[in-house]
């Protein structure tokens, strides 16, 4: 018999099979010549010999003058005895030694037993013979154990082996139901009516015990989910009223309410908190079960469990209620609940909505298309295909407007927007299990079959469902290969589907490998019996395995490399066809997250891709990486074997694409984990990277920026001045010091003048800070002395000529040594963004007022003062000018402008 569940059959096991050697024969008591004396005579020696006249089986003792052995005049007793017995069973081995608790069994006898009298045995029970053979799996109780130990003997795969019982455990014996309890196994009687079975929990794992007559037990395997009642629990014997089974192992299911598939006649076994569970078998519709998204279905032949779908459904029990699904859970409506359904009539295939007068509001309304509502006594549910309006509208339908649901309608698929409706007996739900449908909306019907043009059908839709929902997919950006419920694989391309293969090459999956059944050649994917489409690497022979790529669900996106690069999800693959990189975790084929980047020897391959034209990329050593979909910017060190992120925000040698690489600039997001925000390509100019580099970027079309190769002074397109020592043995690395300057003064670089601000920037002077009349410092960088005004340079040369002095100044470390001078009359060219100023005086520049004394110039007073003598340098008091100048204190401020136009 197979016992029927909603997950397939359970197979019997084979109740007949052949004994493999012939059962032995204890020892004649007329030939006891060959047993010493001392064997029969040692204690609890145990050794019988049978009778060959009157069959009964008797203890070998010493003989009387203790030269030989001989048969006794005592049977061979009962130690496990029941007042209901007719017969015993005996096991003996290889030396004819009776076995009490354990033993390699050699032969066997059941012995006639009336009025505890023993009869006479025979062994041919335990015989296979020509026209019968004994029964697997089966067991016997040894009459001669007086505890558990060694209490039965089991028959299988041709052979007797002795076995403990376990105390409160059934076993299947040679003649009905044993049971073993406290120190002895004794058989059970149990009544059974005619054509039914009764189940016990078996020993055996995966087993249980089915009894299809008082005299017939059998152990059965269970492959699938499934419940019994347990007929133990019926004799007060369990507490467990049912037997569950997860179709590995089988256990004792204490509940106390529910409903559950009986394995046994396919009805409902119903629960309610009582010590035994009842089976129900006038049933219909379908019932709740212990499992929140599974319904019990009794609208076939027999009850199976469900997968429950968001809808209702009609109720089994009596009454005329309603069940409800979402994607979660499945609830019986409460009396108010139901009441909210709408009462429809049916004339001439159209329905109208009952006028309800409980005043349920919601019961009151005309329904739109992809609503339900019912009958008046509630049994059947009826589905509206289009509008169903009010009864007494003034509104009249012309055509049918409804149907009632049934299996007739069990292959249809109605949609209303994106979602799908599924009509059967007793339920109209939505069709949302995972994968792709193609639906022509005209006739409601699934395309299936080999005629491509009934997928490019102008009323077929593309629907993807996962699990919970659909929705309506437009027609793909790229080209997309697909596989549909129906396991076929599509190709979309040139807005239109196409059968990607002849004949799609089925395959096995596992961990990265694939097998198919068929030589997959010329071909980059195959589809498992689940319907899930698979990415070949390579050529692969049939019935041989070979790297593969296969998402786990379909919210998991990976990407799949075969001879083209794909975003490959569970049922759909798209090509990637837009230029960019993109790197991916070897360990999980997708995206690498950030945690990945972190540690040493990740396996993380780049491919970059132009257009859809993909390849594995080798990282170059110092260009950072672009990935488009994480916005993720790194580059690989060869050194320490890992992939390095920028720290700071700033610019870097970046590859977006194959084939380039140049400056930008980027900015991490300060909200994320590293992401970063990218900018164009930078303008012609310098930039120092945060990899600590300088390069030069030329202002030539399709060329690259290059790293600086000598030494020298640089002013950055950020306005930052750095000097870069460049070993031109290229024995050391290029260091560059950024340069430090004071804030608010001006410095006079390259025909510029900057004015420093916060951060030692070096802004070009703005026409807001060139004032007429204002006195300001100008510092001239001596690094630069080659391009000073010929004022300056004048001014400079007759300091050290006459003073015998310099005019250099350091404010501190990484600072430019400078020249200082006083400067005023700021003036400035809008179009040209230069200011031009008149000199006033260098640094330590020397003249005499009108009373001949020396008056030095100092950046610091922004003026002459007093010039004090200095013995190491007796010249530093000199005029610096070759013409003498005389004026007076009062004077003073007046000869700075005169001597500015000296000195020019």
């Amino acid at each position: 018999m197979k016992f029927i569940n909603q997950f397939g059959a359970i197979a019997t096991l084979t109740i007949l099979g052949k004994v493999v050697r012939s059962i032995g024969a204890l020892q004649d008591c007329d030939s006891l010549a060959n047993i010493q004396v001392e064997t029969c005579a040692a204690t609890n020696s145990n050794i019988y010999c049978k009778n060959k006249d009157n069959d009964i089986i008797y203890s070998v003792v010493p003989n009387t003058d203790q030269t030989g052995c001989v048969a006794s005049d005592n049977p061979i007793s009962v130690e496990n005895t029941s007042e209901t017995l007719t017969e015993v069973n005996f096991f003996f081995d290889n030396d004819n030694v009776l076995i009490k608790a354990s033993g390699s069994v050699d032969s066997a006898y059941t012995c006639i037993y009336t009025n505890s009298v023993l009869g006479a045995c025979s062994s041919e029970k335990f015989e296979d013979s020509s026209s019968s053979s004994l029964p697997q799996h089966r067991y016997y109780i040894n009459h001669a154990s007086d505890s558990l130990s060694g209490a039965l003997v089991n028959y299988s795969s041709g052979g007797f082996s002795v076995v403990d019982g376990k105390n409160g455990s059934y076993y299947p014996g040679n003649n009905g139901l044993i049971k073993c309890s406290g120190d002895r196994c004794s058989n059970v009687s149990i009544n059974i009516s005619s054509g039914a079975n009764v189940y016990y929990l078996s020993t055996l794992v995966g087993y249980i015990i089915k009894c299809s007559s008082s005299t017939e037990c059998e152990n059965v395997p269970v492959t699938s989910e499934s419940y019994f009642q347990n007929n133990a629990a019926a004799a007060g014997e369990s507490p467990y009223q049912l037997i569950y089974c997860n179709g590995s192992q089988c256990e004792g299911l204490t509940t106390t309410s529910g409903n559950y598939v009986d394995g046994n006649t396919g009805y409902v076994i119903e629960c309610n908190g009582q010590p035994t569970c009842n089976v129900n078998s006038d049933v219909g519709n379908f019932y709740l079960s212990t499992n929140p998204n599974i319904l019990i279905d009794c609208t076939g032949t027999s009850c199976e469990n469900v997968q429950a779908k968001i809808g209702i459904y009609i109720s089994g029990k009596d009454g005329g209620k309603f069940i409800t699904c979402d994607s979660t859970s499945c609830n019986e409506l409460s009396e108010s609940e139901y009441k909210k359904i709408p009462l429809c009539e049916v004339e001439s295939n159209k329905c109208s909505v009952v006028i309800n007068n409980e005043g349920v509001a919601e019961a009151n309304t005309l329904l739109p298309e992809g609503a339900y509502c019912t009958n008046s006594d509630k049994s059947i549910l009826y589905y509206a295909t289009g509008t169903i309006e009010l009864q007494g509208s003034i509104v009249t339908t012309s055509s049918s407007n409804c149907i009632q649901a049934s299996q007739t309608y069990y292959q249809y698929y109605y949609t209303v927007g994106s979602t799908i409706y599924h009509v059967d007996d007793g339920e109209v739900t939505q069709i949302t299990a995972p994968g792709y449908y193609f639906i022509n909306t005209n006739t409601n019907k699934l395309v299936t079959g080999s005629k491509i043009e009934d997928y490019n059908n102008p009323y077929v839709k593309l629907y993807k469902c996962n699990g919970v929902s659909c929705v309506v997919i437009p027609n793909p950006s790229s080209v997309t290969y697909i596989v549909d419920v129906s396991k076929r694989i599509f190709k979309y391309s040139g807005n239109t589907y196409t059968f990607a293969y002849d004949k799609d090459v089925l395959c096995a999956y596992s961990n990265n490998k694939c097998i198919p059944n068929t030589d997959l050649k010329s071909t980059e994917f195959c589809v498992t019996s689940a319907g899930e489409l698979v990415i070949a690497v390579n050529d692969i022979e049939a019935k041989k395995s070979g790297d593969c790529y296969k998402s786990n669900n379909m919210s998991n996106e990976i990407f799949g490399y075969s001879s083209n690069l794909y975003k490959l999800n569970l049922y759909d693959a798209t090509l990637i066809d837009s230029t960019g990189y993109y790197l991916v975790s070897v360990s999980t084929n997708s995206t690498t997250e950030y945690k990945e980047f972190s540690g040493k020897n990740q396996d993380i391959i780049l491919y970059g891709c132009t257009v859809s034209s993909c390849s594995v990329k080798t990282p170059e050593e110092g260009v950072y990486y672009y990935d488009n979909i994480s916005n993720y910017l790194v580059k690989y060190d060869s050194a320490s074997s890992q992939w390095i992120f920028p720290s700071n925000n700033g610019y870097a040698l970046v590859s977006v694409e194959p084939g380039e690489k140049y400056i930008r600039k980027f900015t991490i997001d300060s909200t994320s984990t590293n992401k970063v925000t990218l900018s164009d390509k930078v303008s012609d100019g310098y930039y120092y990277t945060t990899d600590n580099e300088m390069y030069e970027c030329p202002n030539t079309e399709g060329t690259s920026c290059d790293l600086i190769d000598e030494s020298m002074y640089v002013m950055t397109n950020d306005n930052e001045l750095f000097y870069c020592n460049v070993d031109d043995d290229n024995l050391a690395s290029t260091v560059c010091n950024k340069q430090s300057c004071v804030l608010g003064e001006l410095y006079y670089i390259g025909g510029y003048h900057f004015r420093c601000v916060t951060g030692n920037i070096f802004n070009i002077l703005s026409t807001k800070y060139c004032n007429t009349d204002e006195l300001v410092v100008v510092n001239f960088p001596t690094a630069f002395s080659e391009t000073y005004p010929s004022n300056v340079k004048n001014a400079v040369d007759e300091i050290a000529k006459n003073n015998n002095n310099t005019a250099t100044v350091k404010a501190g470390s990484n600072h430019l040594t400078v020249i200082p001078g006083i400067f005023t009359n700021c003036t400035y060219d809008k179009e040209e963004k230069i200011a031009s100023f008149d000199l006033v005086c260098i640094e330590n520049y020397v003249v005499l007022d009108n009373e001949k004394e020396p008056q030095i110039c100092s950046t610091a007073k922004l003026g002459f003062v007093g010039c004090n003598e200095d013995s190491e340098n007796p010249d530093k008091c000199n005029p610096s000018s070759a013409m003498t100048i005389f004026l007076s204190k009062v004077a003073i401020a007046f000869a700075m402008l005169f001597l500015g136009f000296m000195l020019y």
